[in-house]
């Protein structure tokens, strides 16, 4: 029957299911019995309001909504966990706004029945309607109703299917970009260590050749800091003093002073301000005695080169050996008083020769 009490007619020509619709994060089939404590949306003032508020005995709560679009978005959002709508109203809304989070998770016993209302006025509309109606065959009309009130749960709209392929296929191309940059980049990456593994070879044998000429030649490394003071970084046979280290510890400039013999302090001073004034150019040498270890003073040529300079070009950091060269002053030295001996005797020699002459 219609509202004014018209019959309609007595066969529906579809009937449509309400279901309950949830997103695809809730797995497997749901049921009126399966919600204690969810929220369910209904359409207020629509005819499944009091049917789900009369079936619920607080098992789960009834939240009217202003309409269907509004519940599936709150579905979609996860303000609700379910939303109860008739299948091709469903259908239609979620297609149009684009929800395919959305499935159909299960039915209720509530079924629209739709049949087509005629005025007692019309009986011949009414006869030819039903005749029409018996005339379309259930395979078609099964058809009709799977094309327009099926909601495609299962399936991706084409949009959307065309989107995730698009998706796909950047994405691969992404992981082969990204493939190929990598392994340019691991390519370059095992040349830098094939090369620093030479450069470290290369600094090595040169260290060790380094240490060699230090242990022939009986030198110590030093490195002056005008700033820091002097850091001895090697040691010889009876150098450097006590007070040196071999790791990062600078001594005083005036405790290396101290170090220098006396009477050699102001030649020395001489030549180190002489090379500081001169803004580091070249080397500078020189020889003094330098209290070795055992107390005792013993004699060293030291040699230098800045290789470090400020904004004013002063030398801020300076590099150079010690040489022992004890025993080479020790020969000198002998080889002095030969030579002071022999000019003596050739002296007394000689005088001696003149007194005999007639």
């Amino acid at each position: 029957m219609n509202g004014n009490g018209t019959p309609c007619s007595p066969f529906p020509y579809v009937t449509v299911p309400v279901v309950l619709i949830t997103t695809r994060a809730i797995q497997g089939t749901i049921t009126l019995n399966t919600l204690p404590g969810r929220r369910l949306g209904v359409v207020s003032g629509y005819a499944t309001e009091p049917y789900l508020r009369d079936l619920t005995q607080s098992r789960f709560e009834v939240v009217p909504v202003a309409n269907v679009s509004e519940g599936l978005r709150k579905v979609s959002f996860g303000e609700l966990d379910a939303f109860a709508e008739n299948l091709a109203v469903a259908a239609y809304a979620i297609e149009r706004d684009g929800l395919p989070n959305l499935r159909v998770a299960g039915n209720t016993d509530y079924v629209f029945a739709w049949s087509i209302g005629v005025c007692r006025k019309y009986p011949l509309l009414h006869s030819s309607i039903q005749k029409a109606l018996a005339a379309i065959p259930p395979a078609r009309l099964e058809e009709v109703q799977r094309h327009w009130i099926s909601l495609r749960a299962d399936r991706l709209s084409p949009e959307t299917v065309r989107m995730l392929q698009l998706a796909g296929f950047f994405t691969v191309l992404l992981l082969l970009g990204l493939t190929a940059i990598t392994y340019v980049l691991k390519c370059r990456l095992n040349q830098q260590v094939e090369g620093l593994k030479t450069a470290q070879k290369k600094i090595l044998e040169q260290a060790k050749l380094l240490q060699l000429a230090v242990d022939t030649t009986q030198a110590a490394v030093w490195d002056l800091q005008p700033s820091r003071g002097i850091h001895h970084l090697g040691a010889a046979g009876h150098f450097p003093p006590d007070c040196a280290s071999t790791s990062d510890h600078f001594i005083p400039l005036d405790a290396w002073k101290a170090m220098i013999h006396p009477e050699d302090m102001p030649h020395v001073r001489e030549v180190f301000w002489d090379y500081l004034r001169s803004g580091g150019k070249g080397l500078f040498a020189t020889e003094f005695r330098l209290r070795s270890t055992s107390g005792d003073w013993r004699w060293v040529l030291s040699r230098g080169k800045a290789v470090h300079w400020d904004e004013q070009g002063q030398p801020t950091r300076i590099i150079g050996l010690d040489i022992d060269i004890e025993e080479l002053k020790r020969v000198q030295e002998e080889m002095r008083r030969s030579e002071a001996r022999f000019r003596s005797l050739f002296a007394m020699a000689a005088g001696g020769a003149c007194q005999c002459v007639p």
